[in-house]
């Protein structure tokens, strides 16, 4: 897949929309984010780890619509079982 195409400018959005939505109180701050496949095998999550300075973070899981399932087979090639938590 090249570098830009829509579906991948659209993932990263989705992303980051999701993200914000779960960021509710001032000074939240994203720690860090992943896809990672679901436990069915079947699709995959988003993971990210939000916190407010001084704060345990706090961790969000959130399903990836189906639509993207395809870009992130082909970024993510190497996901397997042993990478889910």
């Amino acid at each position: 897949m090249e570098l830009y195409s829509p579906i991948r400018e659209e993932f990263f959005r989705w992303c980051d929309q999701t993200v914000l939505a779960a960021m509710t109180a001032p000074g939240m701050i994203l720690n860090q984010w992943r896809p990672r496949k679901s436990a069915s095998g079947k699709g995959y999550e988003l993971v990210f780890q939000i916190s407010i300075p001084g704060e345990e973070p706090s961790t969000h899981v959130v399903p990836i619509p189906d639509k993207y399932t395809e870009l992130l087979d082909l970024e993510y090639p190497s996901h397997d079982d042993h990478e889910r938590n």
